[in-house]
C-alpha cells in the first residue's frame, strides 16, 4: 500500500537509541462519526465521536504497512487543541490549497470549547457550523443526513510499539497523540491511504523491543528515484522474470528439490544497529503503488543493496541472528498460517515447496489460495479471483451486515437508544438485500460467478452462509422491539409466573385457617383447618407462518424485516391483552362454580364514577373476607375503566384547590394506577373497575414457557418452498386467581 502524498519531497529523519527511534510524522487522519440525534438546530451544533481507538492499517514511511491504534486514556490524548475552539474544515482544506487560496474559505466551523472529552473508549466532540451564506447548503445537507463523512486530523508525539506474538504485522499504541481539526468530508476518508500533506508535523518517538528493527528497513521513496535508477530497471525485470520461473517450476516439479534458502524482495540484511537514516517522502498526488520518486534512500551502513536489482547470486542461508534470517522465520511461519487458514491439510506439498524454493511471501500466499480454490471443501472464497478468507472476516462481514440491517429496520440498542452505524457495518450502508446475500455467499465460499439473480437468492436462503441466521436474527429483534414497546395495560394487574411445560397447572388459594385462641397454662394447643379452593390453567400456544421470498430479496423488499416481523410482535403484544381482558369483561366463570363478578363473592355493585360510587366500592371491597370468614380488608389501589369514562377517571383522582371542607377530593393519591382500556368499552360503556395491588392479592396471574420472555422466530428451510419460512411462536397463558381483588360498578 503506497502513502499517499502531496507537494515536495519532505527529508524524514529516523533516529534510533535503546529500544526507540524518531520520526517526523506529517498529520495523520481517521474517520470519525456524526452521533444521531443530537442536532441542534438553534444553535447549529452537532455531536461527533471523533475517535473509538479502533486499531486501523497504515501505509508506513519503512518498508512494511503497520497497525496503528489511539489510546483512549485521558493522559494520553492532548484535548488542549479542540478545547481551544479547533477549526471544522471542507476535505482538511485541500479545495482551496489546490486553488492557491488562503483557506479561509474553508473554514465551515469550530470545535465548540470545552467539549471535547475521552472516557477510555471513545472520544466525543461538538461541533458548530458557520451562520455565512456560503455555508447553509452544506448545513442543509447535515440536517437531510446527506453528509455523513467527517474525518479527523491528528498528530502523533509518542507510540509503543505493542505487536504481540500473533501478530504478522506490526502494532503501534498512540500513547500521546493531538487531535487538532475536524473536517467534513464527501468521500469517507481512506485510513489505510496514509499520511497527507500538511504544514503541521511531528516528531515522534516510537518506544518498543521491536523498533531498532523498523530503523534499519529501508524508507519508503518516491517515484524520482525510480527514474533515476532506470538505468538499473533491466535487471530489476530479469530477476522478476526469473521469480516468476522458480514460482512456474513448483508445477513441474513434484519433487520439489530443496536449495538453499533465499531471502529475495522479503528483508534486507543488515549488520549493526543504524544511528540514522535519512529518507524522502513524495507529497505528490499522482503517487501510487510501488513507483518511487526523488533520490535513492539512503542505506544504513553495512545494509546490502535490494536483490531484486542484483544480478542473481547463488542462494544462501542467512546468518542465524541476522535481519535476513527474521524475516526469513517470518515468511516460513506466514507461509504455513495461510496454508492453515485456507484450509490446506497438514503438511500439504505445495507449502513445503513454497518453503523450500524461497518463494516470496506474497506469490505465495497467492498459490496457497489457487491450490485451496480447486478443492472441494475448500472454505475460501472464489470469484473469478482468490482472496483469503478466514472464519474472522466471515464473523465482521455478517456481524456488519447484520449491524447495517439493524439501523435499516430503526432498531434500538440495550440501553434503548437509537443503534447507528458500527465501523464494520458501514461499508454495508446502502447496499441492496442481493448485495449483501452475495457477500455471505462469496463468504461462506461459493461459486457464485455463474450464478444469476434468482440462483443467488436461492444460494443464500438453502446454502450453508450466514445470510438465514442474519435474517433471522433481525427478524427476532424487530418482533421483540415491537412487542417490547406496546403497553400491556393487563400486567398492572398481575404477576408473572413462568410454566415448565404445558401440562394443566393449578393455583391453590389457602384460607388463614381458624383464629387463634387464648392457650391456658399446661392446656394443649388445638389443631385448625385450612380451606383452599383452586383455578386451573394451562399454557397455550400460538403461532403464524411468514415467508421470505426469492422476490423479496431480489426486489430489495425491507418489509420483510421491518415491517412484517414488527407487525407480528404488536400483534402477540394485543393477543395477550385480549385474552387477559377477556377473562374480565366475559365475566369468565370461577372453579367455585360462580362468575368472577357476582353476588356470590361480594365484588358488584351500583352507582356512577363520582365520589359516592368509588366510596361505595371502597366499602365493599374493605369488607371482603377469606376462605374462613376471617376480614382481609382489601384496599382498592388500581382504577381502570373504559375509555369513554378517562376523563372523568382523571378528574376524580386529581387535587383540587377546595374552598371548604366539603369540596375536598378524598380520593387524591389512594391509586396508584389510572388507566383506560378500549376493550372495556367494547363489553359496555358504563362499567368500571377497580382492583387491589398485586402485592395484596394475586388476582391476575400470567406467564410463559420457562426460558422465554416474548414471542420468537424460528426459521425453516425447505427445498419444496420458494423462499424460507418464518415462525412466529408465542406460548401464553392468563388466569384470574382471586375475585376478593376485584370490583366492579354498574355505573348507573
Amino acid at each position: 500500500m503506497a502513502a499517499t502524498t502531496r507537494k515536495k519531497a519532505r527529508a524524514m529523519s529516523v533516529r534510533s537509541g535503546e529500544n526507540q527511534i524518531q520520526v517526523q510524522l506529517p498529520m495523520l487522519e481517521t474517520r470519525a462519526l456524526i452521533v444521531p440525534g443530537t442536532v441542534n438546530e438553534e444553535e447549529r451544533t452537532v455531536d461527533i465521536v471523533f475517535s473509538t481507538g479502533q486499531r486501523t492499517l497504515r501505509a508506513s514511511i519503512f518498508e512494511e504497512d503497520f497497525f496503528e491504534e489511539l489510546s483512549l486514556e485521558p493522559g494520553h490524548v492532548r484535548l488542549e487543541r479542540l478545547n481551544s475552539g479547533a477549526p471544522v474544515l471542507d476535505s482538511h482544506g485541500q479545495p482551496t490549497h489546490r486553488r492557491g487560496g488562503s483557506g479561509l474559505q474553508d473554514v465551515l466551523g469550530v470545535v465548540v470549547q470545552g467539549t471535547a472529552v475521552v472516557d477510555g473508549t471513545e472520544g466525543r466532540c461538538t461541533i458548530r457550523i458557520s451562520r455565512r451564506a456560503a455555508v447553509e447548503d452544506i448545513w442543509q445537507d447535515i440536517l437531510d443526513g446527506v453528509i455523513l463523512n467527517v474525518s479527523m486530523g491528528y498528530l502523533v508525539h509518542r507510540s509503543r510499539d505493542i505487536t504481540g506474538p500473533d501478530d504478522t504485522t506490526t502494532v503501534l499504541l498512540a500513547i500521546d497523540w493531538e487531535p487538532f481539526e475536524v473536517s467534513l468530508l464527501g468521500i469517507p476518508v481512506d485510513t489505510g491511504a496514509g499520511v497527507r500533506s500538511h504544514s503541521q508535523s511531528s516528531l515522534c518517538t516510537i518506544t518498543g523491543e521491536g523498533v531498532l528493527e523498523m530503523a534499519v528497513r529501508k524508507p519508503k521513496t518516491t517515484k524520482k528515484a525510480g527514474r533515476k535508477a532506470a538505468g538499473k530497471a533491466p535487471a530489476a525485470r530479469t530477476r522478476a522474470a526469473e521469480q516468476e520461473a522458480d514460482a512456474a517450476e513448483l508445477e513441474d516439479d513434484p519433487a520439489g528439490d530443496d536449495p538453499e534458502v533465499e531471502t529475495e524482495g522479503e528483508a534486507v540484511e543488515t549488520e549493526g544497529a543504524a544511528d540514522e537514516v535519512e529518507g524522502e517522502i513524495s507529497d505528490d498526488d499522482e503517487t501510487a503503488g510501488d513507483e518511487t520518486e526523488g533520490d535513492p534512500a539512503p542505506v544504513v551502513e553495512g545494509e546490502q543493496r535490494s536483490l531484486e536489482t542484483e544480478p542473481r547470486k547463488p542462494a544462501k542461508r542467512p546468518a542465524k541472528n541476522s535481519k535476513a534470517a527474521k524475516a526469513e522465520r517470518h515468511r516460513v511461519l506466514e507461509i504455513q498460517k495461510t496454508a492453515r487458514t485456507v484450509g490446506l491439510p497438514e503438511g500439504h506439498d505445495l507449502t513445503d515447496k513454497l518453503i523450500t524454493r524461497a518463494i516470496p511471501l506474497a506469490d505465495a500466499r497467492k498459490r496457497l489460495i489457487d491450490a485451496a480454490a480447486d478443492l472441494e471443501d475448500d472454505g475460501t472464497m472464489i470469484r473469478g479471483q482468490t482472496t483469503q478468507v478466514g472464519q474472522e472476516q466471515r464473523s465482521k462481514v455478517a456481524s456488519g451486515i447484520e449491524n447495517a440491517l439493524s439501523v435499516r429496520a430503526l432498531l434500538n440498542a440495550d440501553d434503548g437508544k437509537r443503534l447507528t452505524l458500527s465501523e464494520d457495518g458501514r461499508q454495508f450502508q446502502g447496499m441492496t438485500l442481493l448485495r449483501m446475500a452475495e457477500e455471505c455467499l462469496v463468504n461462506a465460499g461459493e461459486k457464485i460467478s455463474t450464478y444469476g439473480k434468482m440462483d443467488l437468492a436461492t444460494r443464500a436462503l438453502h446454502g450453508s452462509s450466514d445470510f438465514p441466521s442474519i435474517v433471522e436474527n433481525i427478524a427476532n429483534k424487530t418482533l421483540r422491539q415491537a412487542y417490547d414497546q406496546t403497553v400491556l395495560t393487563y400486567r398492572f394487574l398481575g404477576r408473572q409466573v413462568n410454566a415448565t411445560d404445558f401440562r394443566q397447572m393449578s393455583s391453590v388459594q389457602l384460607g388463614t385457617g381458624s383464629s387463634l385462641l387464648e392457650l391456658p397454662e399446661g392446656a394443649e394447643i388445638k389443631h385448625g383447618t385450612l380451606s383452599d379452593e383452586a383455578e386451573k390453567f394451562s399454557l397455550l400456544t400460538y403461532a403464524r407462518a411468514l415467508t421470505l421470498t426469492r422476490q423479496a430479496i431480489v426486489n430489495d423488499d425491507s418489509r420483510a424485516f421491518d415491517r412484517l416481523p414488527g407487525q407480528l410482535g404488536r400483534k402477540a403484544a394485543e393477543l395477550e391483552q385480549d385474552i387477559i381482558w377477556a377473562l374480565i369483561t366475559s365475566n369468565v366463570v370461577m372453579g367455585d362454580g360462580n362468575a368472577l363478578f357476582s353476588a356470590a363473592h361480594s365484588n358488584i355493585g351500583t352507582g356512577a364514577l363520582d365520589v359516592a360510587g368509588l366510596s361505595a366500592g371502597r366499602s365493599i371491597m374493605r369488607k371482603q373476607t377469606d376462605l374462613d370468614g376471617q376480614r382481609i380488608s382489601a384496599i382498592p389501589r388500581i382504577l381502570f375503566v373504559p375509555t369513554d369514562l378517562e376523563t372523568e377517571a382523571e378528574q376524580l383522582t386529581s387535587a383540587i384547590n377546595a374552598q371548604v371542607a366539603g369540596s375536598v377530593n378524598p380520593f387524591v393519591g389512594q391509586f396508584s394506577q389510572v388507566f383506560a382500556e378500549p376493550r372495556l368499552s367494547d363489553a359496555s360503556a358504563a362499567q368500571w373497575y377497580m382492583a387491589t395491588d398485586p402485592g395484596q392479592l394475586d388476582v391476575i396471574q400470567y406467564g410463559f414457557l420457562d426460558g422465554e420472555t416474548g414471542p420468537r422466530v424460528e426459521t425453516e428451510r425447505s427445498f419444496t418452498r420458494d423462499g424460507m419460512a418464518w415462525r412466529v411462536l408465542h406460548d401464553f397463558y392468563g388466569a384470574v386467581l382471586d375475585h376478593r381483588g376485584l370490583y366492579r360498578s354498574s355505573g348507573v
